[in-house]
């Protein structure tokens, strides 16, 4: 019989054998994984390859696992690049990539997601945490260079001003190229900005900016930005996507523990060189030397006629150009290092039930020009409830409050402004007075500059946007969305021009007074149908429906002649001119029905075809024409999924995408379909005044909007496992029914009527590369590429408009006609044949036929206006802690004036000398660039490459109007910013409870303009534009 006891101990002993021989071939490893931003990931899965044997990361990203000697890690998680890591040491750091350009990436496509391999349309998807949102005002700055096909210029670099976006070529002559914005699933059909207008009678305040209502959305709280570029990707949107549609996704909670994230950052705004102009001395010498030189072309003498030179009835400006007790350098005077104070907190959470997300941003920008700046507060929270498993909701919302002082910059309007006075203002006058009043200039029409500094302009905008929806799933595949919107702008400006300002156009004070406010709202209802059949069939649908309706309303009132300062625009009433007093008030709005509908279908992910179509009815359009049809069509063929590709195993992913479809712009439409009455004709019955209204507009029944037709042929391609990917795009844009003008017979109230005539097309194509340079476990270096190039052309004129004989009547929509020129005329021997009443230091232009005649026959294109090629080009590196970004972005193949003087306003528009400002105004010489002294040509020295004085009498038979003189390349290559930033070891916080990470950076932005051109900056759209700064950031980020 067997002795129990020692058969217990016998396999005990072997149990504990055998278990220290598996322990001696196994280790316990254990580490964080954390994302980019040193965040711990919760719930990834941590395994050993080949086993089953795995554990998931707690609410610190910390894990621990029991593994064999020789084995792998393996870690992932979803939207992340998988690893396998050999254990060498523990704790282990592991770092997860996002997986940005997975073919299984969930892009939106409005109305619903889709994989990115599932798309059929041209759609690029831009991440938020690549974007760089350090010192950047609004969305639309970080677009900027980011998105191929799209064009984001800068219009002025005052605070808060507007970027102009476009995407594939402004093909609307006349309307809006403007995209449509939806935010969070809420399109905003109006996305104009609810700053008001000034009521000025009789004066023209010319403040300059455009402030960019994308100004109101906190930067830091973007998740995503999708943009539909061609039609059968836009159609969804119908009459409202012409343009193409952005789609901007903010951030949403996840669920675990809170976690908190802390952004500073400090800027410091730096000016850069602005154009030199002449000093005291400078100025009184070139004064008289240019007094001079109109002395002698006046009175035609020596170059300049047959007289002798005889000075006895020359009389100097200045006797004594040493002779000043200033020397004032004006843009010293109104201008400071500028600032940006940028604070940012968010914090996430939650649990499987609920998520939310807050966030709160103050923004703070002192601007290069004293009284210039922007403050905004941004309130931030997006919430999602599970009430079960068949019913979701949630709500995002979002409050800002923008408060902008602007300055008075700019080319347009009948006043003067800051700039310009810098540029032509006396140097040898000092600031103020003894009395401690503005000294007045030679010219006495002109504004003291330090002036518009005392100049009150206050505009306060607030904003809330609410976007609550449901989801509520009705059987195994198909759910019920609603989503509603209420977006509503409302801004008031406070306008004070003080009487100690004497300012020459408002010598007595001036007050105005605006409030304005634009509404959008709207609700959408649609069922979303996604299902995969056979595991081959993979089918998915929207159907729905919506109502939008926006508003926009405006008060103005203006005052002038105060007796005091005391009040500012605080009582208007005080005012004493009747006859400048103004009061105004607007008030418009639209609403629109729409059906849209959406199928996708699928077969063995190799086979995709999609249908789109959106029925719009609008106020806008016109009685007869009052609902539109926007239909589009799409199929897409990946190769890569070919039996026949399966040995090539470089392309891991190659995709040709066909689509074709209508898009509508409602935009250009205004209320040009209907008879329009405007007030203002005042009438005397008896001894009363009343006011009249007068037919201004008749209706146009037939009218309709303009609609889009565009084809587009794309390829999607990925190399060696996505490492490098990207795609190619063609297009072919076709606009029809533009909104032109017809002219009426004369015996008609109104001369013309708004219909539809003319066609225009839109063509090019796009590149865009991403790769993955190094991705080694150390060093990484990762660089992204694109290219677009577009064109647009006529297809079609208006027949009823005459068209000069030299203008192509299918040419380029932004084609630039006038005379070539060939320099300056030197000499008398240098005067052609052809242009004998000419003087010395005329412009030489070109007899282009031979014919010894300059005409219309003599104009030719000399360029066009807007860029052809935009490329972007970044490159980022990391290694060990330490990341660096570099991004330049481009415009190519444009031409630019580098301004122009008006001689009947005798203002000078961008960068060119006016010898005229100092010479020919007798006792009131003005001021004017540094290099009048070498560029202008002039008979006493014979130096100069820019014309003289002497008025040309050829420059009036120009028909165009136009010649190339100052016309130069405008191309330029911007280095837009340099990121520097390390990221503190996981390590140091493993045992901290409560910094869970943390990173140091420092930022330049605006770094350097690499162009031929001579004017300011070629990007900004403003004549004398707001000086340009250099931004330098040094900020952290802290998790908790």
């Amino acid at each position: 019989m067997i002795n129990m006891t020692n058969t217990k101990f016998f396999f005990l002993a072997l149990f504990t054998l055998c278990s220290m021989v598996a322990m001696a071939q196994s280790q316990r490893v254990s580490g964080v994984v954390a994302d980019q931003d040193g965040l711990p990931v919760i719930g990834a899965t941590v395994g050993e390859k080949g086993t089953k044997n795995a554990t998931v990361t707690d609410l610190k990203g910390h894990f621990e696992l029991q593994v064999g000697q020789r084995a792998l890690i393996t870690v992932s998680y979803i939207g992340y690049k998988p690893q396998d890591i050999k254990p060498l040491s523990s704790p282990m750091h592991i770092t997860l990539e996002e997986e940005a350009n997975g073919l299984n990436e969930v892009v939106v496509i409005g109305y619903g997601t889709s994989r990115r391999k599932d798309i059929t349309g041209s759609v690029a998807s831009v991440n938020g945490d690549k974007l760089n949102s350090v010192s950047s005002t609004s969305v639309s700055q970080m677009l900027q260079g980011r998105v191929t096909g799209m064009s984001a210029t800068q219009s002025s670099a005052q605070p808060g001003a507007g970027i102009s976006i476009n995407i594939r070529g402004a093909a609307s002559p006349h309307g809006s190229n403007a995209p449509l914005y939806v935010i969070d699933g809420v399109p905003i059909q109006t996305n104009s900005s609810a700053t008001p207008g000034i009521t000025t009678p009789g004066y023209d305040y010319m403040a300059g900016v455009d402030r960019d209502p994308l100004n109101t959305l906190n930067p830091n709280d973007i998740e995503s930005i999708d943009v539909l570029k061609d039609a059968s990707a836009a159609a969804i949107y119908g009459a409202s996507a012409a343009n193409g549609v952005v789609l901007i996704t903010t951030k949403n909670g996840k669920s675990g523990k809170p976690k908190v994230e802390y952004r500073s950052v400090f800027t410091a705004q730096l000016m850069k060189k602005y154009p030199e102009v002449l000093n005291a001395r400078q100025f009184r010498e070139q004064a008289n030397f240019w007094t001079k030189e109109y002395y002698l072309y006046n009175n035609k003498m020596g170059l300049y006629g047959d007289n002798p030179i005889d000075l006895s009835g020359y009389q100097p400006v200045f006797a004594n150009v040493d002779g000043y007790t200033a020397d004032t350098k004006w843009i010293d005077e109104v201008s400071r290092t500028g600032y940006i104070i940028d604070q940012n907190l968010s914090v996430n959470g939650g649990n499987d039930k609920t998520k939310y997300f807050f966030s709160y941003n103050f923004y703070d920008n002192q601007g290069i020009l004293k009284q210039s700046g922007l403050k905004r507060h941004n309130l931030r929270l997006n919430l999602d409830q599970e009430f079960s498993k068949r019913l979701k909701a949630g709500i995002k919302f979002s409050y800002s409050n923008v408060n902008a002082n602007s300055t008075s910059v700019g080319t347009s309007g009948n006043g003067d402004n800051m700039i310009m006075r810098i540029i032509d203002y006396a140097p040898d006058i000092a600031v103020r007075d003894e009395n401690g009043n503005y000294n007045k200039s030679y010219n006495k029409l002109y504004t003291n500059p330090v002036s518009y500094c005392d100049i009150e302009d206050k505009t306060t905008t607030e904003r809330v946007f609410v976007a609550p929806s449901f989801d509520l799933k009705l059987i195994d595949g198909l759910t019920l969305r609603g989503v509603g919107g209420y977006d509503t702008q409302t801004s008031a400006r406070k306008f004070y021009i003080p009487k100690r300002a004497n300012n020459v156009n408002a010598q007595e004070g001036m007050a105005s007074l605006g409030h304005s406010k634009v509404v959008n709202a709207s609700v959408e209802s649609f069922l979303n149908y996604d299902k995969t059949f056979d595991k081959v069939h993979h089918v998915s649908a929207v159907l729905g429906a919506g109502y939008y309706k926006t508003s926009s309303e405006s008060f103005g009132l203006t005052g002038s002649d105060f007796f005091t300062d005391a009040f500012g625009y605080n009582n208007v009433g005080i005012a004493s001119d009747k006859e400048k007093e103004g009061v105004s008030s607007y008030y418009a709005e639209r609403t629109k029905l729409s059906q849209f509908f959406r199928a996708n279908y699928s077969y063995k992910d190799r086979y995709i075809v999609t249908f789109t179509a959106r029925r719009d009815g609008s106020s806008y359009f016109a009685e007869n024409k009052k609902w539109g049809l926007f239909p589009s069509a799409s199929i897409a063929w990946r190769l890569s999924e070919e039996p026949f590709m399966q040995n090539v195993k470089a392309v891991n992913n190659l995709k040709l995408r066909v689509g074709y479809g209508a898009t509508g712009n409602e935009n250009v439409l205004g209320t040009n379909s209907l008879s329009l009455y405007r007030s203002g004709y005042n009438f005397l019955f008896g001894t009363t005044m009343h006011t009249g209204l007068m037919l201004t507009q008749i209706e146009n029944p037939e009218l309709k909007w303009e609609t889009d037709y565009t084809l587009n042929i794309g390829i999607d391609y990925g190399l060696f496992n996505s490492r490098i990917n990207g795609s190619i795009e063609f297009f072919h844009r076709g606009v029809k029914d533009l909104l032109d003008y017809q002219t009426l017979p004369s015996n008609n109230a109104v001369g013309r009527v708004a219909a539809n005539i003319g066609e225009t097309k839109s063509e090019g194509f796009e590149f865009s590369l991403n790769s993955d340079n190094l991705n080694s476990k150390t060093l990484k270096w990762q660089t992204t590429l694109n290219v677009s190039y577009f064109k647009a052309s006529w297809v079609k004129r208006n027949p009823e408009v005459a068209l000069a004989e030299y203008i192509d009547e299918k040419g380029e929509i932004d084609a630039i006609y006038g005379w070539q020129t060939a320099g300056i005329i030197r000499s008398k021997s240098d005067i052609p044949s052809y242009m004998p009443d000419a003087k010395l230091g005329n412009i030489k232009y070109v007899d282009q036929n031979g014919d010894g005649v300059l005409d219309a026959k003599d104009v030719v294109k000399l360029g066009n206006s807007t860029p052809r090629w935009m490329i972007g080009f970044g490159n980022t590196w990391s290694w060990k802690g330490f990341d660096l970004n570099i991004y330049f972005y481009s415009a190519l193949g444009f031409k630019k004036y580098i301004g122009n003087y008006n001689s009947g306003t005798g203002r000078t528009y961008g960068q060119i000398p006016v010898a005229a400002n100092l010479g020919n105004n007798g006792n009131a010489p003005s001021n004017t660039y540094a290099n009048v002294m070498t560029d202008v040509w002039n008979s006493q020295n014979g130096q100069g490459w820019m014309p003289g004085i002497a008025t040309n009498p050829y420059d009036s038979k120009n028909p165009s109007g136009a010649n190339d003189f100052f016309l130069q390349d405008g191309s330029y290559v911007k280095l837009k910013n340099i990121t520097l930033g390390y990221t503190l070891p996981q390590s140091l916080f493993l045992k901290s409870h409560f910094i869970r990470g943390a990173r140091f950076f420092v930022d330049a932005q605006n770094v350097a303009t690499i162009t031929g051109y001579d004017g300011f900056d070629p990007e900004l759209s403003i004549g004398n534009p707001y000086p340009q700064a250099l931004s330098v950031s040094l900020g952290f980020n802290l998790n908790f």
